[in-house]
């Protein structure tokens, strides 16, 4: 069993898979065309590409210092973008392996590149090789002609830029048009609406304006938006143990998705009181790790949804009328929140913490720490550390679908193993993706007799398999 925290505690081994699934029909976000989508054999056993190793002369992975590099453990994709055919993969490892697991040359170390269809590394790396950052991809977004891209790194693209950059789409040069100030500590999530991007992350300040873990930039050019200002952090971590000061002494912003027509921005993570003073909310059980700001200023919303729970990603539904957060804490869970509404509409209950999610217009795909889900939200196996619910709750380790109205979907079986398993999962028109830190991909449960198919990389599935 496992209760991890994407934080800490971590001293487990990374390799990623990659898996294709299912036969059923491919489940489209709204407004994607068909035209290509893909099937693939169930489980297949194609051989496809996979990441390879740590990054040369690291010693730590500075997201994760608590994980010991000495044994490899801190290889993990963390985040995914697609342009049409094109997959980028973002994270800390040192490159890509072929599907016969021989390194791909020249290496393309945090950032890679994949064909979207078959898994397998693109033809045509120019991409990767011309943007090349020197350390953690942790977000991307596609927008237009542009890769933004947030991180720790200080050059990318043959140029310097710190922690936030905009790579040409074609080239995967650095566009010197956008030139943003550069935040004080590591990007961790971006989000595009209106002209406008914004960042979230562990900083304190952006260039020489405090910023406490969320700001806005103009898309364009990457300049502060004028009298744009973040809610006020008073301090206070949802985590026990974190990889840094600033997390472990106010939390950090881990993810952040806009709704509401764009005038909304759902900000999350390991915060107890962004916004809102202690004093409002002394123990964190009413606005902590998810708040609700106005997009047009940065104050907070009159929308103020009921949240006590680290959020360590966010998506929203195709149509965006509704967010899905997924959260750790005691077991973890997923919850779709509509704007409105203070509390959750549905609650997906699991036995450990969970850290991916995507959406499409049948399903909402979540992975993480956890072992079972759990309907029952009075369960005894919810109640006590650590969470521990095989014997009364379905088996799914590391991977489950809910419905759009919270129930399991006992028709969709993938497991993933080691004890963190998947940390970014995507939805596209030609397949659902996830990435992580397992080395195989199930069927179903090893204890209900799955068996483990091997392919260190990604996994990818049909979206609707």
């Amino acid at each position: 069993m496992s209760r991890l925290s994407p934080s800490y505690r971590s001293r487990l081994g990374r390799l990623i898979v990659v898996v294709l699934a299912g036969l059923s029909p491919t489940v489209l976000p709204a407004g994607v065309s068909p035209a290509g989508a893909a099937s693939f054999p169930l489980y297949s056993s194609r051989p496809l590409a996979g990441t390879a190793g740590t990054p040369k002369e690291t010693t730590y992975d500075p997201d994760h210092p608590h994980r010991e590099l000495r044994l490899g453990f801190a290889e993990e994709v963390r985040s995914m973008a697609l342009d049409g055919n094109r997959l980028f993969l973002g994270g800390f490892f040192s490159g890509l392996v072929d599907g016969s697991r021989n390194r791909v040359q020249p290496a393309t170390p945090f950032l890679a590149l994949l064909d979207a269809s078959t898994g397998k590394p693109a033809a045509d790396q120019t991409f990767a090789r011309n943007a090349s950052p020197n350390g953690t991809v942790e977000a991307m977004l596609v927008d237009g002609n542009r890769l933004y891209v947030g991180g720790r790194f200080s050059r990318i693209g043959g140029g310097a830029a710190s922690r936030i950059a905009a790579l040409d789409l074609q080239t995967g040069k650095l566009d010197p048009s956008f030139h943003p100030p550069a935040p004080s500590e590591d990007v961790l999530t971006l989000a595009l609406s209106g002209g406008r991007l914004f960042i979230g992350g562990e900083f304190l300040r952006v260039g020489s304006m405090a910023f406490a873990g969320v700001a806005a930039l103009n898309a364009n050019d990457g300049s502060l938006v004028p009298g744009w200002v973040a809610p006020k952090n008073y301090g206070g971590s949802a985590v026990r143990l974190s990889a840094t000061k600033t997390e472990s002494t106010q939390g950090a912003v881990r993810t952040i998705a806009v709704t509401d027509g764009g005038k909304t921005l759902m900000v999350g993570g390991t915060f107890m009181h962004l916004g809102h003073t202690t004093a409002e909310d002394p123990k964190g059980n009413r606005f902590s790790s998810l708040i609700a700001i106005n997009t047009s200023n940065g104050s907070l919303s009159s929308w103020k949804p009921l949240n006590n729970r680290p959020v360590y990603r966010m998506t929203t539904s195709p149509g965006g009328d509704t967010v899905y957060a997924v959260e750790g804490g005691s077991g973890g869970w997923v919850g779709a929140f509509r704007p409105g509404t203070v509390a959750p509409v549905w609650i997906g209950r699991v036995d450990g913490d969970n850290l991916a999610v995507a959406a499409t217009d049948k399903r909402v795909y979540v992975g993480g720490h956890f072992d079972a889900e759990e309907p029952n939200p009075d369960a005894a196996c919810l109640k006590v550390q650590p969470t521990n619910c095989i014997k009364t709750g379905t088996h799914h380790r590391h991977l489950v679908a809910f419905t759009l109205n919270g129930k399991a979907d006992p028709n969709w079986t993938a497991q993933a193993d080691t004890n963190e398993g998947p940390t970014v999962i995507l939805a596209g028109p030609k397949a659902l993706y996830v990435g992580g830190n397992f080395n195989n991909i199930l069927e179903k449960s090893k204890l209900d007799g799955g068996k483990g198919i091997p392919h260190p990389g990604f996994a990818m599935f049909p979206a609707g398999g």
